[in-house]
């Protein structure tokens, strides 16, 4: 990613950024057994975000989900899932569905951090497990 951003003297573009984890996931088969999500904005496309799965197959979507949890709310997802939802909207939604996937798995860990990427900076959240709300 340093390479294409000197030769491109500016960003990377996000899709490289999924296509070197679909390498490294790829190249280790058998070795490492991972889904990734890799997310952020370019000036090319906006933000992206790409779902990298353990094969090394991605693709880019509204959204992505990845982590033993997540085969639990996929339909949570599917139903309530709204594009452009307000920050503030977009936040709630997503602690839902993590406290539901933190309900049924007992691997999930104990905190929420979420990350807000725009053109203009980064926001970093934490919501620590006596936060969630079971709805």
């Amino acid at each position: 990613m340093d390479v294409q951003s000197n030769d491109l003297n500016g960003f990377p573009h996000v899709e490289s950024g999924a296509s070197v984890l679909r390498e490294i996931i790829y190249n280790n088969a058998g070795k490492l057994s991972a889904s990734m999500i890799c997310s952020g904005w370019d000036p090319y496309k906006g933000y992206q975000i790409y779902s990298v799965n353990q094969t090394g197959y991605f693709k880019e979507d509204d959204w992505a989900m990845s982590g033993s949890g997540s085969t639990f709310i996929w339909g949570y997802f599917d139903a309530n899932y709204q594009p452009d939802m307000s920050l503030e909207k977009a936040k709630e939604f997503i602690k839902s569905a993590i406290s539901l996937a933190y309900y049924r798995d007992g691997s999930s860990g104990g905190i929420i951090r979420m990350v807000n990427i725009t053109k203009d900076k980064v926001e970093r959240f934490y919501h620590p497990y006596q936060d969630f709300k079971i709805k």
